[in-house]
């Protein structure tokens, strides 16, 4: 049985994090190693992790001296790992007893397959199940620019597809999350120039609505907050042309032929621009 690694970037979750643990520990697989990497918070999630770390010797704890971006520490959380699979875990959320050997099953089948992820419950605060998040981003079918296109189109499902189960070697080839808008769909499209994702038949997966009345303007400005805290304050528009920049540049250093490049290049302003112009306009007026 394969070690797989659990990364767990944790800022400030103490409500949840106790059942995010114990889903993860109660899976049926295993050889698992979780590491929770603590991003300086100021809550009990320190306390709690530390409980749990020495209860059970599978879960490492770190934190962070000074808090890093969320894409940083979603990084830090991946380069403590040392497995040939890997996966991130969310503080909030919740796994059924299966996933990890759900996933598993499919990447030892189909070594195509860099990423196997779960059909997605959205779950309330008292793990009220509310709907099947629609998502369908099982590319095995499809050619390197469909699923690169199709995989941008459908960014707002992308948090449901972080969380699968990945090779590691694969995640090592990318630039990881970097420190812009949308840095999870950036990571994930890079991903799919490599590989196929694969997506189990059931929901196993169930992630929790901890920002129910959020809107997606509001989403924006909390992210670039978290992101550009350091730095002056923009105009909205270079948050989106900061965005498109770093997709040229994953393109451009992948290792795809030239020609995938330029047609890949085209897509990012096309699909980019009908993804968020309604939302710069809004966040310009507001």
């Amino acid at each position: 049985m394969k070690l797989v690694n659990i990364g767990v970037p944790a800022l400030n979750e103490e409500r949840f994090l106790s059942q995010t643990l114990d889903s993860l520990l109660a899976q049926d697989y295993s050889n698992l190693e979780i590491i929770i990497c603590d991003n300086a918070s100021t809550d009990k999630t320190e306390e709690i992790s530390c409980k749990y770390a020495g209860k059970d010797s599978r879960i490492k704890y770190f934190k962070n001296k000074e808090r890093l971006s969320g894409p940083e520490n979603w990084n830090r959380a991946f380069q403590l790992s040392s497995s040939k699979y890997f996966m991130w875990a969310s503080g909030h959320d919740l796994y059924d007893k299966s996933f990890v050997s759900s996933c598993m099953e499919i990447l030892e089948k189909e070594e195509n397959v860099t990423l196997a992820y779960s059909l997605t419950y959205s779950i309330d605060e008292y793990n009220n199940k509310l709907q099947i998040i629609p998502q369908y981003l099982d590319t095995r079918t499809l050619n390197l620019i469909s699923r690169f296109n199709k995989f941008i189109l459908a960014s707002n499902n992308s948090s449901c597809i972080l969380t699968g189960l990945i090779r590691s070697e694969s995640i090592r080839k990318t630039h990881l999350m970097q420190n812009t808008l949308a840095a999870d769909t950036l990571f994930l499209s890079e991903l799919s120039l490599l590989s196929y994702f694969a997506q189990t038949q059931k929901p196993l997966y169930y992630r929790r609505e901890i920002r129910p009345h959020e809107t997606p303007i509001m989403t924006s400005k909390r992210r670039i907050k978290d992101i550009f805290r350091n730095k002056k304050k923009y105009p909205a528009i270079f948050y989106l042309f900061h965005l498109i920049y770093k997709y040229l540049i994953t393109i451009w250093r992948s290792s795809i032929n030239f020609g995938y490049k330029i047609i890949l290049s085209f897509f990012i302003f096309f699909d980019l621009g009908i993804l968020y112009f309604k939302t710069i306009l809004k966040y310009v007026k507001k």
